[in-house]
């Protein structure tokens, strides 16, 4: 939810091995913070929640597919939700990069997961509609590389 927080989850056994000052957070368990994890823990636990979730992870995948289905460029596509990587052919394993650059030509934001996988991460509250759009335009984007690469 954008308020920063720090964590850290130890055994009985682990947790007398640390000394008073020995652990400590730039983000830790500020009031603030800790209200605001408890609202998103609440959240994101929430069945009808995760089930919109793994909703919108089939879309994605099924918008990919469509995609790779036209332009023949990714050899899988996996993850998990809306951890969603494309890994790049063999023969296309070179473009990620420019694709990331011509994405965001078409006013979409990805990511690189090493050389040949493009990383898509949005964020859990995404609405279909917008990944509807961002996905036209990731499509466009692939187009141009894919029309560029081929030449």
């Amino acid at each position: 939810a954008g308020m920063p927080i720090g964590a850290m989850l130890a055994t009985g056994q682990i947790s007398t091995s640390l000394a008073y000052g020995s652990h400590g957070s730039t983000f830790g368990g500020t009031p603030i913070s800790c209200s605001v994890a408890r609202v998103v823990l609440r959240r994101v636990t929430d069945p009808e929640f995760q089930n919109a979730v793994a909703e919108k992870g089939r879309f994605m995948r099924k918008c990919l597919n469509q995609i790779n289905d036209e332009l023949n460029l990714f050899s899988e596509i996996r993850g998990r939700g809306l951890m969603i990587g494309a890994v790049f052919k063999e023969e296309f394993s070179n473009i990620a990069s420019d694709t990331i650059d011509q994405c965001l030509k078409e006013g979409v934001l990805i990511l690189q997961a090493g050389p040949n996988v493009l990383r898509f991460l949005p964020a859990l509250t995404i609405s279909r509609e917008e990944l509807s759009e961002a996905f036209d335009r990731i499509g466009s984007a692939l187009r141009q590389i894919g029309q560029a690469t081929r030449q």
